[in-house]
């Protein structure tokens, strides 16, 4: 049985860039709707993730004011859209947003802190010293991470509960592997699909979806949706984009009901197009003038998206889809 004391270290946080509305997100709060899930808070991961935010804060205040500048004739004709005053003042209020939303993710758990005076110094020097996970020969300065595994490896001992640890950083992967009662998902969505009892259901579905002519042909149509930014110039135009070679990378399925399936994947496929454009120097040669280029062209992408369908009461296709989406990107061409 998955344990349901869990850590979330800072990476999973930044990874979705600490939108709790975000899929990853989602997928936490949709494991604690009906079960109760302790979440472990050493109070240095939690000064860490208020460190984070207020960065983040800088960064998208910083955007705005440069938004601001570039917009001029809207900041002049529609200066409600840029009601947010200087970027100390931007920077505040967007950090409070971002922990308001923070607190209210924090609701969704039973929360165990554990201040400073649990951490356990001597342990963690001899860790750094032996260079014992978290402390690597490459990375040899994770106090932070250090320091937060004392409490938990203290509140373990105590409590004598396994502790699953959610985060992409492999050095609590190689934390966890050197110990029994300490379990490693690499993501949420991994940690959302092993706390699923229907394992039968879920190797089923990712069979279906993975071969379902009605999936792949909706992933083709969704990638064909992606701004690609195009190397060859602003004025490039596409014309007859393939799409070809879907295969998934990864699937993740966080309800294995046939009626109503939610699906996170990762795909790569191949895209064939036929461009044109315009340019004045060519292989480092430097035109009169500017000519008209066209050219097929070829590249391998990664797309990540989300599908919810319903799959036939038999297990054996895809009767529906309700909604698909592929994560906004901008994929560089050719």
């Amino acid at each position: 049985m998955t344990p349901k004391i869990i850590f979330i270290d800072t990476s999973i946080l930044r990874g979705f860039g600490f939108n709790f509305m975000s899929r990853p997100a989602a997928a936490l709060r949709e494991i604690t709707q009906h079960e109760k899930f302790t979440l472990l808070l050493p109070e240095i991961t939690e000064k860490e993730i208020d460190r984070q935010i207020s960065s983040l804060a800088d960064e998208i205040a910083a955007s705005l004011i440069s938004a601001r500048k570039k917009a001029f004739i809207l900041d002049r004709h529609k200066p409600w859209m840029f009601d947010f005053g200087d970027t100390s003042s931007a920077s505040m209020e967007i950090g409070n947003l971002l922990k308001s939303d923070w607190s209210e993710f924090l609701k969704c758990f039973e929360v165990v802190r554990f201040p400073y005076s649990d951490i356990d110094l001597n342990e963690s020097l001899n860790w750094w010293e032996n260079y014992e996970p978290p402390f690597s020969i490459k990375k040899p300065r994770e106090f932070a991470d250090a320091f937060a595994a004392t409490c938990l490896l203290k509140h373990q001992l105590s409590c004598n509960s396994s502790i699953v640890i959610v985060s992409s950083d492999p050095d609590w992967s190689d934390f966890c592997s050197s110990r029994e009662k300490f379990i490693y998902f690499e993501s949420s969505y991994d940690y959302a699909e092993a706390l699923n009892p229907n394992v039968e259901n879920l190797l089923i579905i990712k069979s279906v979806i993975t071969k379902d002519q009605l999936v792949l042909e909706k992933i083709k149509s969704l990638i064909k949706e992606v701004k690609f930014n195009i190397n060859l110039g602003w004025d490039a135009v596409v014309h007859n984009m393939e799409i070809h070679n879907i295969n998934f990378k990864s699937v993740k399925i966080l309800n294995s009901s046939f009626k109503s399936v939610e699906v996170v994947f990762r795909v790569g496929a191949s895209i064939i197009m036929n461009l044109e454009y315009t340019d004045i120097d060519v292989d480092g040669h430097v035109l009169e003038k500017p000519e008209q280029f066209t050219g097929g062209y070829h590249s391998d992408v990664t797309v990540n998206g989300a599908i919810t369908l319903k799959i036939d009461p038999k297990g054996q296709s895809v009767s529906e889809i309700f909604s698909a989406t592929i994560d906004e990107s901008e994929l560089s061409f050719p």
